[in-house]
């Protein structure tokens, strides 16, 4: 099977031979590229709205799976630095016994991997599922743009009356 080359915009996107670093040769051909202005194959069509929707819900499941783990590892991290630091109790960092800032920065460092760990689920989601991600990716701007026409007009909000917030916030 050759690998099948697509010319969008200017810019030519090899096909999977070139991820799997498959050794092939394309046979270029104007039966091996398709058009930005062609319609897409079968294989490329949209996501219907249920399924666009467990895929956000899957994808958000993988971003909380590895925010506990990434908490715990920088907690564990930020503890291991912190606790092996000898300190004396008469030097003071601004003002305050170094055990108490140490504890602090602990803290810091686990709060810090609580927020990485969507970060890195998201990553981890990207890549195992890139075969799906153009329309996911397309599906996402309908999405966004569905919200920003639906939403509500701020130039009637006061302080008695704000706007309300259906995106929860």
């Amino acid at each position: 099977m050759h690998p099948v080359l697509r010319v969008r915009s200017g810019n030519v996107l090899a096909s999977n031979a070139f991820v799997r670093h498959i050794p092939i040769i394309p046979k270029v051909g104007l039966k091996n590229i398709r058009l930005s202005s062609t319609t897409a194959s079968p294989n490329e069509a949209s996501l219907s709205w249920p399924e666009y929707l467990t895929i956000r819900k899957k994808k958000r499941r993988w971003e909380v799976a590895t925010t506990i783990p990434s908490t715990f590892l920088a907690l564990t991290l930020g503890l291991s630095y912190f606790g092996s630091i000898e300190s004396d109790p008469s030097s003071l960092i601004f003002g305050v016994e170094p055990i108490y800032i140490y504890g602090v920065a602990t803290m810091g460092c686990g709060g810090l991997g609580y927020l990485l760990g969507p970060v890195v689920g998201n990553s981890l989601w990207r890549m195992t599922h890139r075969q799906i991600l153009p329309r996911i990716e397309a599906r996402d701007v309908q999405f966004y743009q569905h919200i920003v026409k639906n939403r509500v007009d701020p130039s009637r909000q006061t302080a008695t009356n704000p706007v309300p917030d259906f995106y929860g916030g």
